[in-house]
C-alpha cells in the first residue's frame, strides 16, 4: 500500500517515528502496480486495514515496526520478522519490498548506507 506520510520525528535515531495514512490515491496505485483495476480492489485495500499506521525504529539497531505492526530488524541482506524469528520472503504477501518502504522511511542515512 502507498501511504502519505503526515508526520515524523527523530529519523535517523534511536526513537524515530513515521506516522501515514492510506488514500484512494495510494490504493489505486497499489492494485494498478498488482495488476488489478477494479473499484473492489481499491475498496478492500482502503478498508482491510487501519487508515493510519505509526511506525518506530531504533536506527542504530534497525529494528523497527511496518505498516502491518510487525517488528522487524533490518540485518542488510534480508529482514527479520522478530514476531517470528524467521525471514520474510521476497514473493510473500507485506513481503521485503514493503519492510523495506518502512525503514527507508524512518531511518533513511542508516538504509543508504547499507545499500
Amino acid at each position: 500500500m502507498y501511504a502519505r506520510i503526515i508526520s515524523s520525528t527523530g529519523l535517523d535515531t534511536e526513537h524515530a517515528v513515521v506516522t501515514a495514512e492510506k488514500d484512494r490515491d495510494g490504493a489505486i496505485i497499489w492494485c494498478r502496480v498488482n495488476g488489478n483495476y477494479s473499484i473492489s480492489c481499491i475498496e478492500d485495500t482502503l478498508n482491510n486495514s487501519p487508515r493510519k499506521a505509526t511506525l518506530h525504529a531504533d536506527c542504530k539497531t534497525k529494528k523497527y515496526t511496518d505498516f502491518s505492526g510487525r517488528n522487524l530488524q533490518d540485518l542488510d541482506d534480508d529482514i527479520l520478522n522478530l514476531d517470528f524469528n524467521e525471514k520474510l520472503g521476497n514473493s510473500s504477501a507485506g513481503g521485503t519490498h514493503i519492510a523495506e518502504t518502512a525503514f527507508k522511511a524512518l531511518c533513511p542515512k542508516t538504509w543508504q548506507q547499507s545499500n
